[in-house]
Formats: C-alpha cells, structure tokens, sequence
C-alpha cells in the first residue's frame, strides 16, 4: 500500500471513530448499539489507537450485553437530560465558559466555524449547537472533507480545511471533551458509560491530523 493510501486510511479511521463517538450521545436505541454492533465496529477501530480507548470500547460492548436497552435509556436521560438537573452537561459552553453558562459566547463561535465550513444545523434539530454529538460530527465532516482526494489535491480549499479543524481542535473541541469526560466517569457507575469515557478521552489525545 502506498504511503497516500497509508495517509487516507488512517485518517478516515479518525474520522469514524467521530461518527460512532457521536452516536453513543444520542438515546441509547437496540437498532444501533445491537443489531448494528457499535460497540464491536468501533473496538475495531480504536484497536491500533490507544489501548486505553480499546479497553474502553471493549467495555462497552460487554455492557451492552449487560444491561437492557431500557436501562441505558434510562442513564442516559439521567446523565445528559435531567429531569430533576443534568449530571453531565453534553455542551462544550458549561465548560469553557468562565460562568459555566450553555449557550454563550464559545457556542456562538463554533456555530462560525460551521458556517465557515458551509454547514447548518438543521432546524428539526433540538439541541444546542455545542452539544457534543454535534461536535463529533462536525470533527467527522471535516476529517472526512479533508481526506477526499480532490480537496487534497486543490491546496487552497486543503489549507484552509485543515486551518479550520486545527482551530476547532484547539479552542473548543479538546478543552470541552477532556473535562466533559472526566465528569462523565465521575457521575456514573455503569459499564457503557464509563466505557464511553475512557474511549472518548483517549481519543481526543489523537486528533490532530497529520499534514499532506
């Protein structure tokens, strides 16, 4: 295989292990963590990543054996919705924000790099634009963008992608998930969850990209 193929390879790796990050923040449902084995395809992924984020995943997997769909839902809303306070905020504001308020000025400039990136939230769309999912997701949007071989072969377009991520990364991506999922293992005791910790902040040590 040539170094390229070496190149994008890794990369897109990085890319999905954002996507299925993303996906274990929303509801727990049986059509994605079972019958699509999340937990499985993403041990796969992190596997030659971190040992730690291998641990994690694997972690998950064995959960997902362990418990019920309807006991993670019920985490999960315990977790990240309330109703009686949310244990852990899943919004990049709460952390970088000096008061710990959501929806403020940090949201605002990340909602800048969506638009820079020629991206929208969709208006069906009920969480904050800071949610972490939405973080993820944006990170696999621009990995992926990133890595397609007619933006890395236009320099311009390339530069600034990279740029983009570089300034996402540093100021509003690393900061939040590294404190977000400290609080995360601290706030639970069950299995998939603290899988999901321990793989999401190992991974946030292996975002950068390397150049073209």
């Amino acid at each position: 295989m040539s170094s390229d193929k070496v190149h994008d390879h890794t990369q897109q790796t990085q890319a999905d292990i954002f996507k299925l990050l993303a996906a274990c923040f929303y509801k727990p449902e049986k059509e994605v963590l079972i019958d699509s084995d999340l937990p499985g395809t993403l041990a796969s992924l992190v596997k030659n990543v971190s040992d730690e984020a291998y641990r994690g995943s694997v972690q998950m997997k064995e959960a997902v054996k362990k418990y019920s769909i309807e006991e993670l839902q019920v985490e999960y809303t315990r977790l990240f919705l309330g109703p009686f306070g949310v244990a852990v905020p899943p919004y990049g504001s709460y952390y970088l924000e000096k008061t710990g308020e959501v929806m403020g000025e940090t949201t605002r400039e990340v909602m800048q790099l969506y638009r820079k990136a020629g991206l929208a939230i969709d208006e069906g769309f009920t969480e904050l634009p800071d949610h972490i999912a939405v973080e993820l997701e944006f990170a696999y949007y621009l990995v992926t963008t990133i890595n397609n071989p007619d933006v890395r072969h236009n320099g311009k377009k390339y530069d600034t992608l990279i740029a983009l991520y570089t300034q996402f990364q540093s100021l509003y991506f690393i900061p939040f998930i590294r404190p977000f999922s400290e609080r995360l293992s601290q706030e639970t005791d069950n299995d998939f969850y603290l899988g999901l910790a321990t793989c999401l902040r190992e991974i946030s040590d292996h975002t950068k990209l390397s150049g073209g």
